[in-house]
């Protein structure tokens, strides 16, 4: 036993000490020899319960209903926990395939980001300002010089051309 009410050896050593100073040797004996006999006597009352609970089980209990009900909860109890492992099981194979998938799709962005980048792009959808933009720029800050730091433009997809059905 580690620990009697929570009180480790360092604490009840400590208690003992104290207890000797404030009552002396000859109540200490006393005390302890009472402290026996309670605790005995606390032991079998509770022995004595148990026996008595356990008659009153087995008298009510002639049919058997009892310890097979309780056989049918350890037999819930099982099942549960197996359930509950299933659930654990498919939880975690789910959450690593989602985690794969993921991770592949990062890849397939990474992989298509760079591939965008490395196209050759049409004339004013290379990230920098148009030259009449350029141009525009430069006339209006003829003291210095041209150097752009402007954001890239945001890349549009051309307008859609609306083509008459031929009747032919």
């Amino acid at each position: 036993m580690d620990s009697f009410f929570g009180i480790g050896l360092p604490e009840l050593i400590l208690i003992l000490i104290i207890a000797g100073i404030v009552m002396g040797p000859e109540r200490i004996g006393q005390t302890a020899r009472w402290l026996g006999k309670t605790t005995a006597q606390m032991r079998a009352i509770s022995q004595g319960f148990i026996r008595q609970f356990n008659a009153e089980i087995g008298a009510a209990d002639e049919s058997g209903e009892l310890k097979n009900a309780w056989q049918d909860v350890q037999d819930l109890r099982q099942q549960l926990d197996a359930l509950k492992s299933e659930f654990t099981t498919v939880a975690k194979k789910t959450m690593h395939e989602t985690k794969q998938a993921v991770d592949e799709s990062k890849q397939v962005f990474d992989d298509t980001r760079k591939e965008f980048e490395n196209t050759i792009m049409p004339p004013g959808m290379n990230g920098r300002k148009s030259t009449k933009n350029r141009q525009e720029s430069q006339t209006k800050n003829t003291k210095q010089p041209s150097v752009t730091n402007d954001p890239p433009l945001p890349l549009t997809l051309p307008k859609r051309i609306e083509i008459a059905d031929d009747p032919d």
